[in-house]
């Protein structure tokens, strides 16, 4: 009989459970479907076409007037050897390399035999004294 009772409040209780749970799924299908919520997907920026960069040929009568004010030679800001050009491009040359053009050495049939026993060895004091600045 107790066996019973005990069956009949887990039953009880798992459907309390259930009940719940499908009360709390129901607001979250409620909650997704209205139109106000922000979207989670980030709309991704519309497609632009590549153009390779537009090289800018500097005269030198251009890189004589900027080499002795010191200016930079992309922009007009002051050079200094810490300074960065925010105009910076960096180019990438392609070249096809004729396959023929280069033929390995073949490698020496009978090279010098040298005694393992005769080559010097080098000691630094570094070594000796430990290496403290690492």
């Amino acid at each position: 009989m107790a066996e019973n009772t005990r069956l009949k409040d887990l039953q009880a209780d798992m459907k309390k459970l259930i009940d719940l749970t499908e009360a709390r799924h129901a607001e979250y299908l409620q909650h997704c479907a209205s139109d106000n919520t922000p979207s989670l997907i980030i709309p991704g920026r519309p497609y632009q076409p590549f153009y390779p960069p537009q090289v800018k040929r500097m005269s030198p009568a251009e890189a004589h007037l900027c080499r002795p004010q010191g200016l930079c030679y992309t922009c007009d800001e002051k050079f200094t050897p810490i300074y960065k050009c925010p105009n910076r491009t960096y180019l990438l040359f392609l070249t096809e390399d004729d396959d023929n053009s280069y033929i390995p050495e073949a490698p020496d049939p009978n090279p010098p035999h040298t005694d393992p026993t005769t080559l010097e060895h080098h000691l630094s004091f570094n070594v000796l004294k430990g290496s403290q600045g690492l």
